[in-house]
């Protein structure tokens, strides 16, 4: 007989937290929600330090992980020709699948318009539209001028580009350069052993978020919000179901047999 008890999975955790936070949040709603004072001052500004943790922890790791793990598989290439083509594919790439996820999305959205019918109150945003850079200004803007700026506002296209010319570098250096490639490849490890660490507290996070919010509008929330859900799922499925299967079958030669794509 085996003694040991089998671990919850994480989804499961995650939905179990999704319910958790629905009744909590319906409970602090019925009790008057934002218009109850011990609810305002102490219930809801935990949940929203609660869920600002969760999402700042996991903001916290993307960047570097991207970048580190870029100049790690970069360097893995050990081949300047070789990174060259596939740096050059994989901005390609990163341009042409981002104009068709815009493309998709612009076309849901004035398709079913999810953002009718949420009410934010009397919270007030002044919106600018700004005009769409021409071609040699996209290309240009691929470069940073600074990269560090780049990764401290988390600017994925110039970080893509930086990481990609760094590894470059370091496959010109060759044995000059071992110690700088071993410790990116420690340091990437590190990095996935992080988010490891930080979907933990993924269930606590969903808890806290979805209580704050069904406390503070109810239930009506989930009438415009979840259309709006729905329709990004939508977006998603298309894109990947759609557009990735395509390219993966005409551009990577990746033949579906036996596999259903969802």
């Amino acid at each position: 007989m085996n003694n040991k008890k089998k671990k919850m999975s994480l989804i499961k955790k995650i939905f179990i937290g999704l319910f958790l936070g629905i009744l909590f949040g319906y409970i602090l709603n019925a009790l008057g929600g934002k218009e109850c004072y011990h609810i305002k001052e102490y219930f809801l500004p935990f949940l929203d330090f609660v869920g600002d943790l969760f999402i700042r922890l996991i903001r916290m790791v993307v960047v570097p992980l991207v970048f580190f793990c870029i100049i790690d598989a970069a360097v893995s290439l050990g081949d300047l020709k070789k990174l060259r083509t596939i740096g050059l594919k994989t901005i390609v790439f990163f341009l042409v699948s981002g104009m068709i996820a815009a493309t998709i999305g612009l076309i849901l959205v004035n398709i079913f318009k999810p953002g009718i019918g949420i009410d934010f109150g009397t919270v007030k945003q002044v919106i600018t539209v700004s005009p769409l850079p021409g071609p040699y200004e996209t290309i240009l803007n691929m470069i940073p001028v600074n990269p560090f700026a780049s990764l401290a506002s988390g600017e994925m296209l110039p970080i893509i580009v930086f990481s990609l010319i760094f590894g470059l570098a370091l496959i010109a250096l060759g044995k000059k350069a071992e110690i700088v490639t071993s410790s990116v490849k420690i340091l990437a490890d590190t990095m996935f052993h992080m988010i490891t660490l930080i979907l933990g507290i993924i269930p606590y996070g969903v808890f806290a978020l979805m209580a704050k919010a069904i406390g503070i509008y109810g239930f009506q929330i989930f009438g415009p919000v979840l259309k709006f859900i729905l329709v990004d799922y939508l977006a998603n499925f298309i894109m990947v179901a759609g557009v990735y299967s395509l390219l993966l079958v005409f551009i990577a030669s990746v033949m579906f047999h036996n596999y259903v794509v969802l």
